[in-house]
This record gives C-alpha cells, sequence and structure tokens, in this order.
C-alpha cells in the first residue's frame, strides 16, 4: 500500500520557517499524541529547540506532510542518537509510514556513526510500544510514566 504512494522525505532548514513548520504540525496534531503534546511542552519552545538541535524530517506524500521524525545524532563520545518525536498524521495511520520513519531513523543514525538509538515512549501509548517492540526496542528503564527504550542500529 505504501509502495504507491509519491512519498519523500524533507529535511528542514534549521530556520524560523523550520520551526513554524513544526510549531503547525504539533499544533495540528496535539491531541493526537499520548498525552497531547501541549500537556507536556510549550509546542512553540519546543519546536525551535528540536529545528536548531536535532535533524528534523517530514515525510511528505504529494508535498503534504504526513509525518514527523525528529532524532537527535550529536552524542560522538556515547554514540548514542535520540528519537525526540515520531508521529504520523492519523489518516496515513497504519499504511506503513510509522515503519518508514522508523527505518529511515536506523539508517539515519548508522550513517552519522551511532551505535543505538534511545527513546522515550508514555506507558499509556501501548500502540507505539508495541510498534517499538517489534522494531527490537528494549526497554532499558522506567519512571511514573514512561519508558526508555533502546535498540542497536
Amino acid at each position: 500500500m505504501i509502495e504507491q504512494l509519491p512519498f519523500k522525505y524533507f529535511e528542514l532548514e534549521k530556520n524560523e520557517s523550520g520551526s513554524k513548520e513544526v510549531q503547525n504540525y504539533f499544533h495540528k496534531m496535539c491531541y493526537h499524541f499520548i498525552p497531547p503534546i501541549n500537556q507536556v511542552v510549550d509546542i512553540n519552545k519546543y519546536s525551535n529547540k528540536l529545528v536548531q538541535s536535532a535533524d528534523c524530517f517530514f515525510i511528505q506524500n504529494n508535498g503534504e506532510n504526513i509525518g514527523f521524525l525528529a532524532i537527535y545524532v550529536n552524542d560522538y563520545s556515547e554514540r548514542i542518537s535520540f528519537i525526540s518525536s515520531i508521529s504520523v498524521i492519523p489518516r496515513y495511520q497504519g499504511t506503513g509510514i510509522s515503519q518508514k520513519l522508523i527505518d529511515f531513523s536506523i539508517e539515519h543514525a548508522r550513517k552519522k556513526g551511532m551505535k543505538c538509538i534511545k527513546l522515550e515512549v508514555n506507558k499509556s501509548n501501548t500502540r507505539a510500544i508495541k510498534f517499538y517492540e517489534r522494531n527490537k526496542f528494549n526497554i532499558e528503564s522506567t519512571d511514573n510514566n514512561s519508558f526508555l527504550m533502546i535498540r542497536n542500529v
């Protein structure tokens, strides 16, 4: 199904325009996160931080942003990357876009010389946890609300 979509990856520039694009996406997707993203972070500040410090990508279908990935690949001493955000708009969920984003993040981290990827997921987000487990992420630690998961690249 996904192979028929004319999708492409689009890396965001580390500028105000990139930040605005992420802000718009997060505002549109706010209540599709578990918990809603605006209950966890200030969307504008978080978007600015991601665009300035992480590698940010949209996956697009005919110019429409249908998924987002923000991954930090800047820990060259420990060679650990960190997925800060990964999401797909609702009407494209279940089409394989999340898998494409995870595969892309693994390859991106590998190309940058990282040895593993970590991510944090809310304990209530059982669908995401199962998805990450299918993709060889294991729980490294836990706190009251979330799991820290890790996998080798």
